[in-house]
């Protein structure tokens, strides 16, 4: 999407993100406004080689320091005169727990921030010391966003007064994610997949918390059944510890013929075409703060097997728009892919249901509203 430059000057805001920087999320939240034609800074608390194409800054932090326990005392010194400096119309922080701790030390409003999930839902419960540095951004901040109605409750939990939260759920670029072009046959041969096998896509990240655990013990159970099975990891972001956990599983429990490592997709379309050849799609985390990953399986028209979370509840009907199982419940997993594979009736009802769900989910919408939130916040500053 090209940018909008012929934008009224007095209408173009200035906004500064704390964020990941190598993280995609991150990525395809800044973009559509830097192609909207306002004026980006990008600052990333994590080293990437990859910037944001037409954003009038990007600061990677760790240049300046990466030295454990002492880099966060020093990144806030430099990023409160960095802001001060800059006088952004909008500080922006993608993720209380480092982006959010920058944002309270460079003292400077209006500052948004916006929780994903585990920041809100998990991190609270990690310790005392690490609630209190969360409620200490979330006082700080004039507006936290959250993608979904579970989460909005559990910042009310925390004392989010309602006039400072909005629900801004992430949306799907239906544009992109799609079932068209059907290019799962070839997909599959430059990835070196069996074309006729039984491939179930675990797209998430390979970390404690997405129970990648659970899903090597569920195909344990599926071979007899499914001797074409092959689940395909993705290579995305790994705990190191974890990894080689997983690795190790694998080799002891005799898998390695089933399972199959792709490397991490670099864009939205590369992602869209993996969910295409996919059979089914697997995301079973622990916890979930929007479920982008489930709707754009959905509407690539995959059907999708998803933990039973809060996060769904009144957004995905069981047995309608997907198949939902207990969290790290390996047989139940087993027997939702079964159901799924045996059952062509309930197979086309999800893809219909689960494209349908989806398309109602349009990134666009979240764009315009965030836009609207923006230029209300710097409305009430002046």
């Amino acid at each position: 999407m090209a940018p909008d430059l012929t934008r009224p000057k007095k209408d173009r805001l200035k906004i500064c993100y704390l964020v990941d920087a190598g993280n995609v999320h991150s990525v395809r939240w800044i973009e559509p406004f830097v192609a909207r034609g306002h004026e980006v800074h990008v600052v990333s608390f994590v080293p990437c080689a990859r910037t944001v194409p037409g954003a009038a800054s990007y600061v990677d932090l760790t240049t300046i320091t990466n030295t454990p326990k002492v880099r966060f005392a020093r990144w806030g010194w430099w990023i409160y005169r960095y802001i001060q400096r800059l006088r952004p119309h909008i500080l922006h922080a993608h993720q209380l727990p480092g982006a959010g701790w920058l944002g309270v030390m460079a003292n400077y409003h209006p500052f948004v921030v916006s929780a994903w999930g585990s920041d809100l839902l998990v991190e609270p419960h990690k310790s005392r010391f690490r609630r209190l540095l969360l409620r200490l951004v979330l006082r700080q901040s004039d507006q936290l966003t959250v993608p979904s109605v579970a989460m909005a409750a559990a910042a009310r939990r925390l004392n989010v007064p309602s006039d400072r939260l909005q629900l801004v759920p992430w949306g799907v670029e239906t544009a992109v994610f799609s079932p068209a072009p059907d290019d799962g046959y070839q997909t599959r041969l430059s990835l070196g997949l069996e074309p006729r096998a039984l491939v179930l896509l675990a797209p998430r990240r390979i970390a404690p918390l997405y129970h990648i655990h659970t899903l090597i013990a569920a195909v344990q159970r599926l071979i007899g059944q499914f001797p074409s099975l092959q689940l395909a990891l993705v290579r995305y972001d790994p705990d190191a510890a974890y990894m080689a956990r997983i690795e190790q599983e694998i080799a002891a429990l005799g898998l390695g013929h089933h399972v199959s490592w792709l490397p991490a997709q670099n864009s939205q379309e590369s992602m869209a075409r993996l969910y295409r050849m996919a059979d089914i799609v697997l995301s079973i985390p622990a916890s979930e703060g929007y479920g982008s990953t489930v709707y754009e399986a959905l509407a690539c028209g995959t059907p999708a097997i998803v933990t039973d979370l809060p996060v769904f509840e009144g957004e995905l009907v069981d047995g309608l728009d997907c198949l939902k199982v207990p969290i790290g419940d390996a047989a139940r997993t087993a027997e939702a892919v079964a159901r799924v594979v045996d059952d062509r009736e309930l197979y086309r009802g999800l893809v219909a249901n689960g494209r349908d769900t989806a398309r109602d989910k349009s990134v666009s919408d979240r764009i315009e509203q965030v836009e609207s939130h923006y230029k209300s916040l710097v409305a009430r500053k002046s």
